[in-house]
């Protein structure tokens, strides 16, 4: 019977990617967006020739390192069927639930309602100071894999780092099309030196840290693996849906300022209490989003980092129209995360007196 309530087959799989809860001051109830993707487990033969072919009159070289172990990984997602229509059962704080069907991307995103007791029973207290607990996948009874997600409970009041990953955390390249494709299908992902240092500093002050990128959802897994050599965690993560053939697109890993411009207020919306640092860089639209952002939100927002990728001054042109109106004390330019220290970072990002 759970087979069918599932609708989960053998040969399909499900990712839970990390989910944040946040408290409903009205009733104390903890809400929790789930976010799961359905896909077959192989890749289909015909979508690794429409890739190639997409990606072969993009960048020709690319297709040098068609038979490499990571171009294959890092194409690998792409390739695998979507699955429409599933219906996920899942289990969370003791409570079973089924969850809405999937979408044409096999994506499927709902939010859950969990009582203080529940979250009391079931969450654990981690040395940060939040609660997590696991999402988990039901599947029939002779389906021994266990598929699961992190859940990690914010409270209402605290600091709250909502930071970009291309050319902020990770080395992309993107505003050079060849290099930013060789970086996301040929390269081992790298690390911008410094910053998981800073990114820790910052944690050492109770922040939760939210990631906010225009890179697709199918490099989730080799960014998770990324964050987890550099020892970065991830209170949510949210990423964009790039379908197959958009490959052939000029701005297929650029940036999508509607995409994190939503979800960036959407997680302000959750967190009306906590003070917010967004954390990006000058290679594409950061300044101009972050600018509009503290813009809408001036009592919220309490700063802005931008990594110094294009030689940019706070006289220039460009940053004196992105950050109009924005107090010069809220946003800086840097080129080395090291000159934010702890001492620094309370200074700037510390509760109000």
């Amino acid at each position: 019977m759970r087979f069918f309530q599932t609708g989960i087959k053998p040969d399909e799989t499900v990712v839970l990617f990390p989910a944040v809860g946040w408290r409903e001051p009205a009733d104390g109830s903890w809400q929790v967006r789930v976010h799961a993707w359905i896909h077959e487990q192989h890749e289909r033969a015909f979508r690794r020739m429409v890739a190639l072919a997409i990606l072969g009159r993009t960048l020709p070289e690319l297709l040098e390192h068609q038979d490499l172990p990571v171009f294959r990984e890092r194409l690998r997602p792409f390739l695998v069927p979507n699955r429409r229509g599933r219906q996920l059962r899942i289990r969370i704080a003791g409570r079973e639930l089924t969850l809405p069907r999937s979408g044409s991307n096999g994506h499927v995103e709902a939010v859950i309602s969990l009582s203080p007791a529940e979250v009391e029973q079931h969450a654990v207290r981690c040395g940060n100071g939040f609660r997590r607990m696991t999402c988990e996948v039901l599947l029939a009874a002779e389906d021994t894999r266990t598929l699961e997600g992190p859940v990690t409970l914010v409270e209402p009041e605290g600091l709250s780092v909502i930071s970009d990953i291309d050319d902020t955390l990770k080395v992309t390249t993107v505003r050079d099309r060849a290099e930013c494709l060789l970086n996301t299908f040929v390269r081992p992902f790298q690390a911008v030196p410094g910053m998981a240092e800073l990114l820790a500093r910052l944690r050492g002050m109770g922040a939760a840290c939210h990631f906010v990128s225009s890179s697709p959802w199918q490099l989730s897994a080799p960014l998770r693996d990324l964050f987890d050599a550099q020892e970065i965690s991830a209170e949510s993560i949210h990423l964009r849906t790039l379908r197959l053939g958009e490959l052939r697109s000029r701005e297929a890993f650029a940036g999508s300022p509607t995409q994190k411009h939503a979800a960036i207020c959407r997680l302000l919306g959750h967190f009306p209490l906590r003070r917010f640092l967004l954390l990006g860089d000058t290679g594409e639209r950061d300044p101009e989003l972050y600018g509009e952002i503290q813009r809408m939100y001036p009592d919220r927002v309490r700063g802005i980092l931008l990594r110094n990728l294009t030689a940019e001054t706070r006289d220039t042109a460009r940053m004196a129209q992105a950050m109009a109106g924005v107090p010069d004390r809220c946003w800086q330019l840097f080129t080395d995360p090291s000159q934010y220290q702890t001492e620094t970072l309370r200074e700037l990002f510390g509760p109000a007196d």
